[in-house]
C-alpha cells in the first residue's frame, strides 16, 4: 500500500488535491463566520489529540507524534498537512505571534523555566532529539498563548467540559462496542492509552460538569446525566487515582466557595494547604498504605515505584544541577549509554518514566529547573487565587480546581512538561488569567462573552 501511494503517479495527483483544498481553504477563510468555527474546530480537536488519543487516524495527529522515531512518509505528511492547513485557517491568531510569547513572562519564573528547558539541549548527550522535543512542547505553548487570546476563560471552560465529554463518549464506544481497542485486563482504557489516563481526564470532566450543573441551573439536568455518564465510564477504568482524585476535587469546590469570601492571604494559603494534604493523601495512599492497596488487589509497591525512585534520585544526583536535558534521560535505544540504563525493581521492571512529574524535571532540568518550576506554580496559583476573588464570573472558581487535578496525579506519573493536555492547559491558565488581572477589575464584572457553544 505504502509503494502504491509513494508512486510518483499517484502521489502527484494527491499532493496536487492537496494544493487545491488549501487554496479553497484559504478562500473561505476570508469569512469571519468560517474563521470563527474554523478556530473552535481546531482548538477542539487539538485538546482532544493531547488527551493521549490512540485511536486510528486521530492518533496520527498528535503534537507527540512528530517524535516518533518510526513514523512512515505517509502519518508524516498527514501530521504536516494537518498543521498547515491549521496555520492557513488560523494565520489571523499568529499576527502577534512574538508579543503573544510575552505573555509567558507575566510568570516570571515560567520564562525562565521555558528558557532554561531550551538551553539543556546544549547539555544533553542527545542535542537533535532534545531539540525536537522542546519544539514540539514550544509548538503546543504557542498554540495555548493564542488559544487564551481568542476565547474569555468561560469560553475556555467551555471548550474544555465538551471536549473532554467527547473522549468520554467515545471511550465508551470503543470499550463497548470494539473491546480489543478499548479494554485492556485492568479496566477500560477507551480511546487512550491507559485505564488511568483515561480515569484522570474524567475526573476533570466530571468535576467541571457537577460545577457547571451547580451554576447554571437551567443545564442542571443535562450537567448531571454528563457527569453520571462519565462516572460510569471512570468506574469501568477501575483507576483508583482518579476515583481519590474525584473526591478530593469536590471537596476543594465547596471549600473555594468559601474561601472566595475571605481575604486574598487566608484564601492563598487555605488552597495551598489544600494541596499539600491532597497530594499528601495521595503519597500515602500510593505508597504507604499497604492494607489499603491489598485491599483494591494492588501492588504495595507500585509496580516497583518505591523501590526505583531512590535509584533514580542516585543517578540525577550525578547531575544535580541542570539535569540531563529535556526528555534525554529514558533513552533505551542507547543500550548501556542509556543514563537510565540499571534502574529496574526487585521484580525486574524497568520504569519507562519517573512515574513521578516532580522526580521527571528533577532529572530533566536538575535542582535548578525543579525549582524554577515550583516558583512557578506557586506564582500561578496566587495569580489564581487573585482571579477568583476578584472576579464575579463563577467559572473563576475553576483554575484552582485544574491545578490540583494536574498536581495530585503527578504523584505517580510524569506528566507536567510533556507536549499534552496538562501543560497546555497550565500555560492556558497562567496567560489568561495573568492578562485577565491585568484589564483591571473594570473586566471581572462585565458580563461574559457568548460563547460559540452551549455554556
Amino acid at each position: 500500500m505504502k509503494e502504491i501511494i509513494l508512486d510518483p503517479l499517484i502521489l502527484m495527483p494527491i499532493l496536487s488535491c492537496f494544493v487545491v483544498y488549501f487554496i479553497l481553504i484559504f478562500y473561505w477563510s476570508e469569512s469571519s463566520l468560517f474563521r470563527k468555527n474554523a478556530a473552535y474546530f481546531f482548538t477542539f480537536l487539538f485538546i482532544i489529540t493531547l488527551c493521549d488519543f490512540e485511536v486510528y487516524p486521530v492518533s496520527l495527529l498528535q503534537p507527540s507524534q512528530l517524535l516518533n522515531q518510526n513514523l512512515g512518509p505517509i502519518q508524516l505528511v498527514l501530521n504536516i498537512g494537518y498543521y498547515s492547513a491549521s496555520i492557513l485557517l488560523l494565520r489571523f491568531w499568529f499576527k502577534y505571534l512574538i508579543q503573544s510569547s510575552l505573555l509567558l513572562f507575566n510568570n516570571f519564573f515560567l520564562g525562565i523555566f521555558m528558557i532554561l528547558s531550551l538551553l539543556s539541549i546544549l547539555w544533553s548527550d542527545t542535542p537533535i532529539y532534545a531539540l525536537k522535543y522542546e519544539l514540539v512542547v514550544l509548538q503546543v505553548t504557542l498554540i495555548a498563548t493564542q488559544v487564551c487570546q481568542k476565547y474569555s476563560w468561560t469560553e475556555i471552560v467551555s471548550i474544555l467540559r465538551w471536549s473532554t465529554t467527547a473522549i468520554s463518549i467515545l471511550s465508551a464506544f470503543y470499550a463497548l462496542t470494539q473491546p480489543s481497542i478499548g479494554v485492556i485486563d485492568k479496566g477500560w482504557k477507551g480511546v487512550m492509552g491507559h485505564p488511568n489516563r483515561l480515569g484522570v481526564v474524567l475526573a476533570l470532566n466530571i468535576t467541571l460538569w457537577l460545577f457547571h450543573g451547580i451554576h447554571y441551573p437551567k443545564q442542571r439536568w443535562m450537567a448531571i446525566f454528563f457527569a453520571l455518564f462519565s462516572l460510569y465510564v471512570r468506574q469501568n477504568t477501575n483507576s483508583t487515582t482518579s476515583f481519590i482524585l474525584i473526591v478530593l476535587l469536590l471537596i476543594l469546590l465547596g471549600c473555594l466557595r468559601i474561601l472566595k469570601t475571605l481575604p486574598y492571604k487566608a484564601a492563598f494559603a487555605g488552597v495551598l494547604m489544600f494541596m499539600l494534604i491532597g497530594s499528601c493523601i495521595g503519597f500515602v495512599v500510593v505508597e504507604n498504605w499497604n492494607d489499603l492497596l491489598i485491599s483494591l488487589d494492588k501492588d504495595p509497591t507500585l509496580t516497583g515505584r518505591t523501590i526505583v525512585w531512590p535509584q533514580m534520585i542516585e543517578k540525577g544526583f550525578q547531575r544535580p544541577f541542570l539535569g540531563y536535558g529535556s526528555h534525554s534521560f529514558w533513552q533505551d535505544w542507547r543500550g548501556e549509554d542509556n543514563p537510565a540504563y540499571g534502574i529496574v525493581s526487585d521484580n525486574g521492571w524497568v520504569p519507562p518514566h519517573a512515574h513521578n512529574g516532580f522526580l521527571e524535571l528533577f532529572l530533566e532540568f536538575g535542582l535548578v529547573g525543579l525549582i524554577l518550576f515550583l516558583f512557578a506554580f506557586v506564582i500561578t496559583l496566587s495569580i489564581c487565587i487573585k482571579y477568583m476573588i476578584s472576579s464575579s464570573s463563577p467559572e473563576s472558581l475553576v483554575p484552582p480546581l485544574i491545578l490540583t487535578w494536574m498536581l495530585i496525579p503527578n504523584i505517580t506519573v510524569s506528566s507536567l512538561f510533556q507536549p499534552k493536555l496538562i501543560w497546555f492547559i497550565y500555560i492556558l491558565i497562567n496567560c489568561r488569567i495573568s492578562y485577565e488581572l491585568s484589564k483591571g477589575s473594570q473586566s471581572f464584572n462585565q458580563a461574559p462573552k457568548k460563547s460559540i457553544m452551549l455554556n
